[in-house]
């Protein structure tokens, strides 16, 4: 069960990898401080869910959607993170999850 009002901003761990490696390279002052690594697109669980299945090859209709409200306990809603230092500063930026080059392939 994923839940359709629950947002997040996922990253694809080759955007993640690049955003590292970047990091790395430059001076330990240049890189110092907090930086958030996150994709440009708020997307619920749910709508992840379904690009991840579409990437694999699975079937999205398995997926069950609820509302977090559903789960016993306060949930935060909305975790998204802001990348504005990032896009800032460095060359490279992650692609959002549902636009990638290769989504809805199988991948083997």
């Amino acid at each position: 069960t994923l839940f359709v009002d629950e947002v997040r901003t996922a990253v694809r761990l080759v955007d993640l990898v690049g955003v590292l490696v970047e990091l790395v390279g430059r001076e330990p002052s240049a890189r110092s401080g907090f930086w958030h690594v996150a994709g440009p697109e708020a997307l619920s669980r749910a709508d992840i869910g379904a690009v991840l299945a579409s990437t694999f090859d699975l079937d999205p209709a398995l997926i069950a959607r609820a509302l977090s409200s559903t789960v016993a306990g306060p949930r935060p809603r909305d975790v998204s993170l802001r990348a504005d230092r990032l896009a800032a500063e460095l060359s490279v930026s992650p692609a959002p999850i549902a636009t990638v080059p290769g989504h809805g392939e199988a991948h083997r």
